[in-house]
């Protein structure tokens, strides 16, 4: 659908040929699920603190704090760390938006630092550079399941005495020199949405090893204490039991989803390096063991933001489900931040397609995926007499 001359932010369409995801079911994570359905536990039921625990384990930390949505999670966290209002807190403009509204209902100043344009993470040296004295957090997103830079980062942050949050919602799971993502920081955050490494629907988690600051999330969500200074009201609700369930049941068996959709994703990456067009996503680095729960590609510079568009709308048209991911690069006009500062991040935005990837495709699924966006690419070509 186009609203405006752009494509809707909302990929969804009515029963495609090859969905952009689809949860396959298993069967322990549909015992657990009626399991939870039997016990009448709508919410805060004992599957909750299981996958509390797990999730933080998987990450290398200690305690864990889910709640109804990434958003509040990231507002309950900002309210533990005591982020206030002109606080500065620096970021990826290819971080979810979900990240900036959370931040931004404490009346966080959020400061962009551009992206590698390999890795499509922050770039360490850009990050120092906007590090000023009213500076309390960076936040490092695994940009689509990518982790190199965070160890960089992360030295930097210490160096600095700035805290660091990880967002590790796309890479849950993924190792760098056999240390998990999610340790490298004082805390981290991890969605259980749709495009997650453990998706259920909805739902957020807090993760750290500080203690006193998972006691003080957990009192937020209970109702116990109220995130002074709050801008803009955030809802700290507790998670659905159903989609706690769900989440936990894939994150028991988190080892063996990620050898899974490796296996898919390194299909997906040799067929789509003889595409014409193209910029594959690829892990330069050996000690990176990633996780993916998505495979995002981009045309090569040169393309168009409109011509990406008519990429994604001639694909829906074929019934293959794909979207243009609406990130924080998009939301300059609610910050201070100079957009003219973040080329690279804005550059790749503009090309960015997000394509079918869950463990229900087969490789005709992806052989079909890779010829139609070859077809749509060449058909953009032909227009611009290219």
């Amino acid at each position: 659908m186009v609203r405006g001359g752009r494509i809707d932010d909302d990929p969804c369409m009515n029963d495609p040929s090859i969905p952009i995801f689809r949860y396959v079911p298993h069967l322990l994570d549909e015992s657990l699920v009626l399991e939870s359905f039997r016990d009448g536990r709508l919410a805060g039921g004992a599957r909750l603190a299981e996958l509390e625990r797990r999730v933080a384990k998987i990450c290398g930390l200690s305690t864990g704090v889910c709640v109804s949505s990434v958003t509040s999670a990231v507002a309950m966290l900002a309210a533990g760390l005591d982020l206030a209002r002109d606080d500065e807190v620096i970021m990826s403009p290819l971080a979810p938006a979900s990240i900036a509204a959370g931040l931004r209902s404490r009346g966080v100043r959020l400061v962009f630092a551009d992206v590698c344009p390999g890795t499509m993470n922050l770039d360490a040296a850009r990050v120092e550079a906007a590090i000023t004295p009213f500076t309390k957090a960076i936040v490092f997103s695994h940009t689509f399941g990518s982790s190199a830079g965070a160890p960089e980062v992360a030295k930097l942050a210490g160096r600095q005495e700035i805290t660091l949050i990880e967002d590790v919602t796309e890479a849950l799971g993924s190792r760098i020199a056999d240390r998990p993502v999610g340790g490298f920081g004082r805390a981290a955050l991890a969605s259980m949405g749709p495009f997650s490494a453990i998706p259920s629907g909805s739902g957020g988690l807090v993760l750290s090893s500080d203690e006193r600051l998972g006691a003080a999330v957990r009192a937020i969500r209970a109702g116990e204490a109220s995130p002074l200074g709050m801008v803009a009201p955030v809802e700290a609700g507790w998670p659905s039991e159903l989609c706690v369930a769900l989440s936990l049941g894939q994150a028991r068996r988190i080892e063996e989803l990620r050898e899974q959709r490796l296996q898919l994703a390194v299909s997906y990456m040799r067929r789509l390096m003889s595409t014409i067009g193209v910029v594959a996503p690829t892990v330069d680095n050996d000690e990176v063991a990633p996780h993916w729960s998505g495979i995002l590609c981009r045309l090569e510079a040169g393309y168009t933001e409109e011509e990406r568009d008519g990429v994604v709308r001639g694909m829906r048209i074929h019934e293959i489900e794909v979207a243009a991911p609406r990130r924080c690069v998009y939301n300059f006009a609610l910050t201070e931040s100079d957009p003219a500062s973040c080329t690279v991040a804005r550059s790749i935005a503009k090309r960015l397609i997000r394509l079918p990837f869950h463990l229900g495709m087969s490789s005709q699924d992806i052989e079909m995926v890779a010829q139609t966006l070859a077809l749509m690419i060449s058909r953009e070509n032909l227009s611009r007499g290219g």
